[in-house]
C-alpha cells in the first residue's frame, strides 16, 4: 500500500486507509466468488458472473480513484 501524503489531514488519511482496506477485502472476496461460482443453469451462471464482474470492476475503479488522490497530493 502506498504511503498517504502528509498534506492530507490525519482524519482523512485514516478514512482513506480504511476505505482502501475495505476495497482490498471486497476485491478478494469477489474474485474468489467469481472463481468458485457454481450454478447449474448456464444462462444463470452467465448473468451472475456478469454482475460479479461489474461489481469487481467498480471496486477496482474505487481503489484506483483513492490511489490517484494520494498521488495528486504527494
Amino acid at each position: 500500500m502506498d504511503p498517504i501524503p502528509p498534506k492530507i489531514s490525519p482524519e482523512l488519511q485514516r478514512r482513506i486507509k480504511e476505505a482502501k482496506e475495505h476495497l482490498t477485502v471486497a476485491e478478494r472476496e469477489l474474485e474468489a466468488a467469481l472463481n468458485d461460482l457454481k450454478v447449474e443453469e448456464r444462462a444463470d451462471k452467465r448473468m451472475i458472473s456478469q454482475r460479479l464482474e461489474i461489481a469487481f470492476d467498480k471496486l477496482a475503479a474505487g481503489r484506483r480513484n483513492l490511489d490517484s488522490i494520494l498521488v495528486e497530493d504527494s
